[in-house]
């Protein structure tokens, strides 16, 4: 579950335009080589995202 967006207004902005706000349930189906950017899924949607703002994305984890 995503808790917080470390981020600006426009980091915020462009992630919501994606669907991605704190509260929501993300998978990540694959990382990205050498910095690449990672797939997740979120709201049944397959997004790919690029490192940098992965990496302004607190998560918590639930393993199942």
């Amino acid at each position: 579950m995503i808790v917080e967006i470390q981020g600006g207004y426009r980091l915020r902005q462009n992630l919501g335009g994606l669907g991605i706000h704190p509260g929501d349930t993300v998978e990540v189906l694959q990382k990205g080589h050498f910095g690449g950017p990672v797939l997740i899924e979120i709201h049944g949607v397959k997004v790919a995202i690029g490192l940098g703002q992965v990496k302004k994305i607190e998560v918590e984890v639930d393993e199942e």
